[in-house]
């Protein structure tokens, strides 16, 4: 399974990332691997993790977030995800607030796509 892809939707270029089913190692590398395309590409992003309500956040891997995330923030125009139990988004909201750019939840890829290839609004 690939876990880190491009596809276009509406026009807009998405990075998807697919996290299901992962263990917190697995996470780990899946992010380093975002991390290695978006720095490689040094151009604007939008993204899309995809996560399952099987599997658990690991502390290993928020922290790894919590390091990597301000080095690829600057390329990332908005990121979504879909795929949460109600305890995941309370960490995103978490995250939200000392991470630079906000990730929205979302209930459905189709929900977080148009999100992602939508004009952004001033609240954001």
């Amino acid at each position: 399974m690939e876990r880190v892809r491009k596809l276009n939707h509406k026009g807009k270029e998405v990075i998807v990332v697919d996290y299901s089913g992962c263990t917190g190692d697995q996470a780990i590398e899946v992010l380093d691997l975002v991390k290695s395309l978006i720095i490689a590409e040094k151009k604007n992003c939008v993204v899309l993790y995809v996560t399952s309500k099987e599997k658990h956040t690991s502390p290993k891997f928020m922290r790894h977030l919590e390091k990597t995330l301000p080095e690829i923030e600057p390329f990332i125009e908005r990121q979504a995800i879909v795929g949460v139990t109600l305890v995941k988004e309370w960490i995103v909201r978490g995250v939200n607030h000392w991470a630079e750019k906000k990730t929205f939840v979302f209930d459905t890829s189709d929900q977080a796509l148009d999100y992602l290839a939508s004009e952004p609004s001033n609240k954001e």
